[in-house]
């Protein structure tokens, strides 16, 4: 048995939300807050035996955010199976009613409001009341918590993300009708199911994420060595030598001459206090716990960083890492030895960012240390490209916040087997963040990868990460085979494309140009250019979430077309050059009028020196007053979402310790309360030729 999907509805960070899973090995991935930790504690409410009876009674703080009014609502949360078998729990899961798949089933938790509540709801949707809509809205005011009711279903076969099912079993708030719940569907809601016999039918492990590990530990309550401890199959004749031994060990130390000697010194200074009459009689013994249990409770874990190290410290010693690998190994030892001992009917392992603190390698191997696990399945959260990379792409779930709800993608979705090997084999060799982005640039070279992050920091005054932008370097890869993961159907993110039409920077014309084998090949570079652009432009048609961007030339020829020669003869002067007559011959052509001459010699200097050490010496001169081409401003203002406050940010850059006097002349011009409008469009009208007002003003048509 294995889950096979989670919904969600107006739980915590989701409004509504799918997650699928596979069996084996699932990820979740996402920034923080948009509810990793969340999604495995739902899962946990319906199958961990491990939290409290009480744990399903949610409190308004559960609901949704989104909900105009938590009042009448219900949250739901159901986990969909596959591969159920014939015992009695997987049965009591597999669906009714017409669904014909006996492998798969479902079990639903209701958190809603009690029957009289939904009856009362009932009665006022009648629609001869021409007043039911403030009646009904009157009755939700009073609704508190405590007349809600937490109930778990099987077999259920409704699918509470979509629309129409929940407002068929929950209610019409817009339209003021609300269901009879005397007669409540049952294929969609499934029959009553007794909670703790599913929780007892489960084995679910969960190792929380690892921020205080070495306090929990520690901790006597919370360590997972002390579970172990107590589920030890420790037969009675040894526990009863045990309690024994303590016993006198008890006697003897309170029998030792030195302790009987200060227990009556004491006594004996009591007595010249306040006499015999009212002093107290005092004996000083050993008090170790002889309760087997509670001797369990004294016993720790000594360890040391290296496995060959003879020193053995306390946990306290030993690194961040150190401490983490100690509590996974411990979780996973406690799931080996509780879970598989028992009869389950299912093995769940649940893991919170397990990365913490680890180092690369050592993500990895724990990940691929995960897949050995046979007849379990895992669902762990992460923040690693390690770890998320060498993951299936269709067992990973990805969340991001849209508006104030959190959603799912699945990044496979609709993909060919040939599409998805392709994006598997390029994360995994690259160890790429694409999937962890909230919008993403790709580019095909190493200089595009080195200077545009410098140009936007040192032009703009605000780095790529600032404005939620990655820039991916597809290298040899097909644009296309990365942009696939960009859809409505898969992950709803912002996806530019920057590369070259590679228009000739020589005339085409017969006999119009000397050298006759690089007109060729330019001619070359400008037909595959041409027909680059079609097929990438039919591609991005459809696809609102992916659209090309073109430099006319190529992206070295298009930097110093547009003002940045200077960085470029510094190099040649300081970098590349140490003869003056092969610095003024190189310089001259750089500073040539014709497309030609210096386009040909920066394209020259490149493969010369390598395109991506040239990127190198070139950004690292890089300032405020370089430009941006416009292409490049195109794609930022596609994906970026840039707003105000950015741009308020990228002015302050600009004017540095003049921004004080553009804010006088501004407060001036308007009475001393601009908004940040006002500040943003008097700085385009003083400084029209800036880059900035240029990104502001696509940023405006953008909108547009």
């Amino acid at each position: 048995m294995y889950i096979s999907s989670l919904k969600l509805r107006n739980f915590r960070n989701f409004q509504k939300a799918n997650f699928k899973f596979n069996e084996g090995v699932n990820t979740i991935i996402g920034a923080n807050g948009t509810g990793k930790t969340n999604a495995l504690y739902a899962i946990r409410l319906l199958i961990d035996e491990n939290l409290p009876r009480s744990s399903v009674n949610l409190s308004e703080t559960d609901f949704n955010r989104g909900l105009t009014r938590w009042q009448g609502h219900w949250i739901i949360i159901s986990l969909h199976f596959g591969g159920l078998s014939d015992d009695d729990s997987s049965q009591a899961l597999i669906y009714q009613g017409t669904h014909s798949d006996s492998e798969k089933g479902s079990l639903t938790l209701f958190f809603r409001p009690k029957y009289e509540v939904r009856k009362r709801l009932f009665e006022l949707s009648d629609p001869s009341n021409p007043q039911r809509m403030q009646a009904i809205q009157t009755f939700l005011e009073t609704i508190k918590i405590n007349l809600y009711e937490a109930v778990l279903y099987g077999r259920g076969n409704g699918n509470i993300c979509d629309d129409f099912i929940y407002t068929s079993i929950v209610g019409d708030f817009v339209g003021g009708m609300f269901p009879d719940p005397d007669l409540d569907d049952s294929s969609v809601l499934g029959t009553l199911a007794n909670q703790y016999v599913f929780k007892n039918d489960f084995a679910c492990t969960y190792a929380k994420a690892l921020r205080d590990v070495i306090g929990d530990l520690k901790n006597t309550r919370k360590s997972p060595l002390l579970r172990l401890l107590q589920n030890l199959n420790i037969n009675e004749s040894t526990s009863e030598t045990v309690s024994n031994t303590i016993k006198d060990l008890n006697s003897h130390i309170t029998n030792l001459q030195e302790i009987r000697e200060l227990a009556t010194g004491v006594t004996q200074s009591l007595h010249k206090t306040v006499g015999h009459t009212y002093a107290p009689r005092i004996e000083i013994n050993s008090n170790l716990s002889d309760d087997f249990n509670q001797t369990l409770r004294a016993l720790t874990i000594r360890a040391s960083e290296v496995s060959g190290e003879a020193y053995l410290g306390d946990l306290y010693e030993l690194s961040l890492g150190g401490a983490n690998l100690l509590y996974l190994a411990l979780k996973l030892e406690e799931y080996n030895r509780l879970d598989h001992a028992r009869n389950k009917a299912a093995h769940f392992l649940l893991i919170e960012e397990p990365e913490a603190h680890l180092h690369n390698h050592i993500q990895k191997t724990l990940f691929q240390k995960y897949h050995n696990h046979e007849n379990t399945q895992i669902i762990l959260t992460t923040h690693s490209s390690h770890i998320s990379s060498s993951c299936a792409l269709n067992a990973v779930n990805i969340l991001y916040i849209d508006n104030i709800s959190s959603e799912v993608a699945q990044p496979s979705t609709g993909m060919s087997p040939g599409e998805i090997t392709k994006i598997e084999r390029y994360l995994d060799a690259t160890r790429s963040t694409l999937l962890f982005a909230r919008s993403v640039i790709l580019v095909e070279g190493d200089a595009e990868m080195i200077i545009i992050p410098e140009l936007v920091k040192k032009v703009l005054g605000i780095t790529l990460d600032e404005i939620g932008v990655s820039l991916i370097n597809v290298g040899s890869t097909q644009f296309t085979n990365i942009a696939n993961l960009f859809s409505t159907d898969r992950i709803k993110r912002r996806c530019a494309i920057i590369t070259d039409n590679d228009l000739s920077i020589v005339p085409v014309e017969t006999g119009a140009y000397d050298d006759v084998e690089y007109q060729k090949k330019c001619i070359d570079s400008q037909t595959s250019g041409e027909a680059r652009k079609v097929k990438l432009d039919s591609y991005c048609n459809d696809n609102e979430f992916v659209t090309a961007f073109y430099a006319e030339n190529t992206f070295e020829v298009e930097f110093i077309k547009h003002g940045n020669k200077s960085y470029v003869i510094d190099v040649i002067c300081n970098e590349i050059y140490s003869r003056k007559h092969d610095q003024i011959s190189s310089i001259e052509k750089i500073n040539s009028l014709e497309l030609s001459v210096f386009g040909k010699e920066i394209l020259r200097l490149a493969e010369k020196e390598g395109k991506g050490w040239l990127a190198l010496a070139i950004s690292s001169r890089l300032d405020k007053h370089a430009f941006i081409p416009d292409y490049i401003l195109d794609a930022l203002c596609f994906v970026s979402g840039l707003r105000s406050n950015h741009l308020i940010s990228m002015i302050k850059h600009n004017l540095e310790s003049e921004y004080e006097n553009f804010i006088h002349t501004v407060n001036h011009a308007f009475n001393g309360d601009p908004t940040d409008n006002d500040i943003i469009e008097s700085f385009c009208s003083l400084h029209p030729e800036t880059v900035i007002t240029t990104l502001i003003k696509k940023r405006g048509e953008n909108s547009d």
